[in-house]
Order: C-alpha cells, then structure tokens, then sequence
C-alpha cells in the first residue's frame, strides 16, 4: 500500500514537473507540447536535454527597452538612430515615424510578434497590431 502511495505522488510529481517545463518552453516561443512529452517520457534526460537547449539559446527578449529606427513616411529609407530629416530626400522626421524592431516567436506552427504578443504567420514582415519589423 505504500509504495503505491509513493508511485501516484511520484507521477503526480512528473507530470506537474512536465507541465512546468511545457509552459517555460511556450514561454520562450517553442513548443510547449513536445518539450513537456519529451521530459515526460525520457525523465531527467529530458529535463537536462531542456535546460541546456533551453539556457543555451539567445532567445530571450528585453521587452523594457526594444531596438528601434526611425523610417521616412516619403521614401521608406530607415534611419539609426533620431535624426529629424531624411537624409536621402529630406523630409521632417519625429518620433511618430519611429519603427520597433521584434522577432517572430514560434510556438509550433503559430507566431507571436515579441513586442506585443499578438498572433502573426511564421513569415510575416511586421505585426498588424503594433507595427513592429520583423
């Protein structure tokens, strides 16, 4: 009776450890699904295998100061950092032609911009929501 006690804890254990990993992964634009089947299934090798992919990658985003240029209304030329003319055609630039630079986070077969979490396709440009340039 006790070591039955001790398998239902221990599953229960695995399977909100597995969940835990599904959403961290989600979280970080992978698939949620497949690295909570895979650490499910495979243990501890599974839960290593994430941990090193997982804090292996430059996936991260900082969302509190995103990359940002600023793009001339006229002629489409992107400009570093804030200068108030175009220098190809010399419209007046200001900060409402300033353009967000996101990527594309990927979770299975959707994506998600990383500047507004809105649903986009896997090869959309920019987001319809924001704005941002893919």
């Amino acid at each position: 009776m006790a070591s039955e006690v001790i398998a239902v804890v221990a599953l229960l254990f695995w399977t909100a450890l597995s969940v835990g990993v599904g959403i961290h992964a989600m979280d970080r634009g992978r698939s949620g699904f497949l690295w909570g089947l895979l650490t499910f299934f495979t243990g501890l090798i599974g839960l290593l295998i994430y941990v090193v992919v997982a804090g292996s990658a430059a996936d991260t985003v900082d969302d509190d100061d995103p990359e940002r240029f600023r793009r001339c209304p006229a002629c489409s030329t992107n400009h570093e950092g804030a200068p108030n003319y175009c220098a190809e055609c010399g419209e007046p630039l200001d900060e409402d032609d300033d353009v967000v630079v996101a990527r594309v986070l990927r979770s299975g077969s959707r994506g998600y911009c990383s500047n507004c979490k809105s649903r986009i396709g896997l090869d959309a440009d920019d987001c319809a929501n924001c704005g941002a340039v893919f």
